[in-house]
């Protein structure tokens, strides 16, 4: 892309609003990236940080929909909150899949066991176990696996009716 035309696109998207220099260099690389005007629209918002941006640039980068993006693009989740929900689009979990563990009071490696769960075959009743609050750290899942090989969420244990 010209670089005359790629600062004129810059300016026309971060005219009147303020942004640092990383964040204009997530809005850059999206233009470079061949991202629409309405993705980069969608996340050169100040209420992003720059690692937000990234995440939300990803996703759009690796063909998510507006309706997929907009599920993990919200400022109450971590950035790595944010990554696991991404990947979980990226893994072919449906809109359904994800949103059952997107809560930004799950923490990311919990978010990462459900979605590991589904790409393992397990079903939404299954998973909904590991959505729940009270699983608040990774070694309270961990150990279900950890310390029998074949079981827990990881290795797809369906006999326990998760």
């Amino acid at each position: 892309m010209d670089e005359k035309l790629l600062q004129e696109m810059i300016d026309k998207i971060t005219k009147g609003k303020e942004f640092n220099e990383n964040q204009i260099d997530e809005i850059q690389e999206g233009f470079e990236n061949g991202l629409s005007m309405e993705q980069i629209q969608f996340y050169a918002d100040s209420k992003f940080d720059c690692e937000y941006m990234h995440q939300i640039r990803l996703g759009f980068e690796n063909d998510l929909t507006m309706e997929q993006v907009q599920v993990f693009a919200k400022p109450e989740f971590s950035k790595m909150q944010m990554e696991q929900l991404r990947w979980g689009f990226q893994n072919g979990l449906t809109i359904e899949q994800v949103q059952l563990y997107a809560n930004p009071k799950l923490k990311s490696k919990q978010m990462q066991e459900i979605r590991f769960g589904f790409k393992s075959g397990l079903t939404m009743e299954q998973v909904q176990m590991y959505a729940k609050l009270e699983f608040d750290s990774c070694e309270r899942i961990s150990c279900s696996y950890e310390s029998e090989p074949a079981g827990g969420i990881r290795y797809g244990r369906k006999e326990n009716n998760l």
